[in-house]
């Protein structure tokens, strides 16, 4: 499985905004500044795991600010890491405890806890930048002239001025913003490499290297909280953010005006050549493929299905016609995402999702945890509203007589009834 992992840096002090705790730990509006940074990065289906980097004494503060998450950014988080003297250590520590999983991540997006407004715009950007490059960072041209300036002092008073030495050419200079996005193995073995302990960020290390980086278009609304008016100016940005959404969206929805709808979803597929099987995007070793135009993926065809059953938006072969070659061979997880988009479009809510998957052979069952970790993953959320089951038809029927794999799927959601406003 492709992963991407987020790593969000949260270890440092930031004094210069005052106060009595890290500055990443104080409230915007009601929540803390990284919970609107973990809301940001977790709310992207492209990333499938967080992992926080923390300092050692602020434990509790992490709890307290994680405490009522929504669920399916919780289930992106791992365990918290322990940082470092120095940004730099605490990367490298972040990185080293993500080569422990299994697997780790193939790409890392290393963010700054103190950027609560990453759009998933630039992580889209950052996604597509990394088909060529091995690293992406965002970066925001430079408009405003630039000086270089020398200190003097007034031999009469002793006053500090700044004069101006010369003039910078700015035609070639961008502000840089993260997330900053690498391959994995790239940007670990960099940190391991290189011992200079005095980088600012993680392209820096890259460059040392010899190696190169690309950029694309950040966002000025993606700035860093360093001093309190940036701190004045992320609440601003958070009063706006909030008017506008409330100026969008739907009156205020209680109990008696949402539905619950129930779909059912069913798909099917012969054995042919080949050595394995995708199923719930995973793959399982065995002595036979399917015939499929994507990737036969029998059971998230068939969790595809009953999503959008329920939600009156048609079947699979509507959105993605099997005649049209751009969806040959095509991971199925991207249908699945399409399916979520198009509940979320509609203020709907997935409450579980149970899946059967009927095959005499392959054994299902061995595989299911991994199965159920990555439909989380792929949607968002908590492993806890998936089920998933393997059984046979005792030799009986197509799947009995080994022809082929097939897959039954029930999804209830929970969806606003239009016609209660």
């Amino acid at each position: 499985m492709f992963k991407r992992s987020a790593l969000l840096l949260a270890a440092g002090q930031g004094k210069r905004v005052g106060g009595d705790i890290p500055k990443q730990y104080m409230l915007l509006d009601k929540h803390a500044i990284i919970w609107h940074s973990l809301v940001s990065l977790g709310s992207c289906n492209e990333i499938n795991e967080i992992c926080i980097v923390i300092a050692e004494n602020d434990i509790d503060l992490f709890e307290s600010a994680i405490i009522d998450i929504p669920e399916n950014i919780k289930s992106k988080l791992l365990s918290p890491v322990i940082g470092g003297a120095e940004r730099q250590d605490s990367v490298r520590n972040g990185l080293e405890y993500l080569d422990q999983l299994d697997p780790p991540p193939n790409q890392v997006f290393i963010h700054d806890a103190a950027r609560p407004f990453v759009s998933k715009e630039i992580i889209l950007k950052l996604c597509s930048a990394l088909d060529s490059n091995i690293g992406a960072v965002p970066a925001i041209r430079v408009s405003d002239s630039i000086k270089k300036v020398k200190i003097s002092k007034n031999k009469n008073d002793s006053r500090v001025f700044s004069i101006i030495k010369s003039s910078i050419d700015r035609s070639d200079l961008w502000l840089i913003q993260t997330p900053q996005a690498f391959y994995f193995d790239e940007i670990i073995k960099a940190h391991r490499t290189v011992k200079i302990n005095n980088f600012t960020d993680d392209a820096g290390i890259i460059e040392t290297l010899g190696k190169d980086v690309i950029i694309i278009d950040g966002d000025p609304k993606n700035f860093k909280i360093t001093n309190p008016k940036d701190l004045n100016l992320a609440k601003n940005s958070l009063s706006n953010i909030n008017l506008k959404n409330k100026d969008l969206e739907m009156p205020e929805i209680n109990q008696a005006a949402l539905q619950h709808r129930v779909g059912m979803g069913f798909d099917v597929h012969r054995f042919g050549s080949g050595d394995g099987l995708i199923v719930c995007g995973i793959h399982i070793p065995f002595e036979k493929g399917v015939e499929a135009h994507s990737d036969g993926d029998v059971a998230i065809h068939a969790l595809v299905d009953a999503i959008l059953g329920a939600l009156g938006s048609g079947d699979i072969g509507t959105h993605f016609p099997p005649g049209e070659d751009k969806w040959h061979d095509i991971s199925s997880s991207n249908f699945l995402t399409h399916a979520i988009n198009i509940m979320h479009e509609k203020n709907g809510k997935l409450i579980n999702a149970d899946i059967t998957i009927i095959c005499e052979r392959p054994k299902i069952s061995i595989y299911r945890e991994q199965m159920i970790k990555n439909i989380s993953s792929i949607t968002g959320y908590s492993k806890l509203c998936f089920s998933i089951k393997g059984t046979t038809t005792e030799k009986l029927g197509f799947t009995g007589r080994g022809e082929g794999i097939a897959a039954h799927a029930i999804v209830s959601i929970e969806i606003p009834d239009l016609d209660c406003f």
